[in-house]
């Protein structure tokens, strides 16, 4: 079994390429109308697809059976794509040396195909000295020319460089594409699973695919053919959400003295304090969101979670609510002067007991 899924998955054409349908339709539109710029720029965050989207535009380009506007990856020009794409890492290749040696290979005219292609990654960590060798390169390229620079950080990139490409800026992915992807993954490596593991790696990977598959490979390592969220929150140390219902319930019940044990327990579980206050501050904030139908969809959990955050909810005014919310978040700012760390989350508790039962502590 790979445990190498974000490699064993790449996307091969556009259509498999996730979260970015803007993006890709346009590139598709300059496929249909033979309309290509000289020099392109993707931006956004790791793990948005950025690269991937880079090297199957670069086939699509030079396709000679473009099928449904993707790369067929049969042709020679797919098969031999290496002789018409260069990849820099600008992370590690970085001077003007560096951008020089991609001038001298401009001045050669493709063999197999209609471009040479040049893709630069992590374009923003050339020096400057590089910026200006690359800035006179794009302000006059060949014809047979197509640049395609790749950044995690538009604001270090010269504006100079910005004006002269057309500018695609990559979104976070959203949770239920990434859990849809998992979802195919899982099944085919005949892997079993819970949905509530599935939302929690989503969750974990901040819109990020790359993301995603790196913990996704993790877990499988780990857990063998069989993933479940107490598993993946143990992997990832959080706290898994049924350990805080539990604990609200006491809250509610007024049970001071249950509360304290029940943090007394999940601190000798070996969750760290500060895990703790951002995980109830999370929780907390689900609460708040259940009680209005149009926040729901806020909530990145299943449905059958989001009913127990709902039923939860009906019982806590949303005044309270605010109050806890600001408490807890005042608490996650002043953790750290504490001179006794166990005890202030053991007020912190006891707070917001009083608040939940007598409105006031």
């Amino acid at each position: 079994m790979s445990l190498n899924s974000f490699r064993e998955y790449r996307p091969k054409i556009f259509d498999e390429i996730l979260g970015q349908d803007n993006i890709i339709s346009v590139l598709k539109n300059q496929i249909i109308y033979n309309t290509y710029s000289n020099a392109y720029l993707f931006c956004g965050e790791r793990g948005t697809g950025k690269t991937t989207t880079a090297r199957v535009f670069a086939k699509a380009i030079n396709c000679e059976n473009i099928e449904n506007y993707n790369p067929c990856n049969k042709c020679e020009s797919c098969i031999k794509s290496m002789n018409n794409l260069f990849e820099i890492d600008a992370a590690s290749n970085n001077s003007v040396e560096d951008i020089r040696g991609i001038i001298d290979k401009i001045k050669f005219a493709p063999i197999f195909s209609k471009f040479n292609i040049f893709i630069i990654d992590e374009v923003h960590m050339l020096s400057q000295a590089a910026f200006n060798a690359l800035l006179k390169t794009l302000e006059e390229p060949p014809k047979y020319v197509i640049f395609i620079l790749i950044t995690t950080e538009l604001n270090k990139v010269p504006s100079t460089i910005i004006s002269r490409c057309q500018l695609y800026n990559f979104r976070l992915i959203d949770n239920n594409d990434i859990i849809k992807e998992l979802k195919r993954i899982l099944d085919n490596k005949n892997i079993k699973y819970d949905i509530d593991s599935l939302y929690t790696i989503a969750d974990k990977a901040e819109g990020g695919m790359r993301n995603a598959l790196s913990i996704l490979d993790s877990i499988i390592c780990f857990s063998g053919t069989e993933i479940s969220n107490k598993v993946v929150a143990e992997i990832l140390n959080i706290l898994d959400d049924d350990i805080f219902f539990d604990l609200f319930n006491l809250i509610k019940s007024n049970r001071q003295d249950l509360v304290l044990l029940k943090y007394n327990e999940i601190y000798k579980s070996g969750f760290s304090n500060y895990s703790f206050i951002d995980s109830l501050l999370n929780f907390t904030l689900n609460i708040y969101l259940s009680k209005n139908k149009s926040t729901l969809v806020l909530i990145n959990k299943n449905t059958s979670k989001i009913e127990k955050f709902e039923n939860l909810s009906k019982d806590i005014d949303i005044d309270v609510l605010n109050k806890i919310i600001r408490l807890i978040n005042k608490a996650s700012l002043e953790y750290k002067l504490a001179m006794n760390k166990t005890m202030y989350i053991n007020i912190l508790l006891l707070n917001i007991t009083e608040l939940i039962n007598n409105g006031k502590f």
